[in-house]
């Protein structure tokens, strides 16, 4: 049986790509894994929260540019 991923996960339907504190998790989580027994600076630790807060605004920002498009091709079908 195919499982139908969520838009706003993803590729692996399991990280919110809309929610800050998991894009931040995750890649909080991606740099132990990559850097293992390091511990994250504050300094990085800070970067790597302005990159999360980077990641989310993007995507919603592409998702909203989607739905215009959308929108203004249900308006106006001629443009299709």
């Amino acid at each position: 049986m195919i499982q139908h991923r969520r838009n706003e996960f993803d590729v692996t339907n399991r990280i919110n790509t809309t929610d800050h504190q998991q894009v931040f998790a995750e890649v909080q989580r991606t740099y132990h894994d990559l850097f293992q027994g390091q511990a994250i600076s504050p300094a990085l630790s800070q970067a790597l929260g302005d990159a999360a807060n980077y990641i989310v605004a993007s995507i919603r920002v592409i998702a909203s540019a989607i739905r215009i498009i959308t929108t203004f091709g249900m308006l106006c079908p001629t443009l299709r």
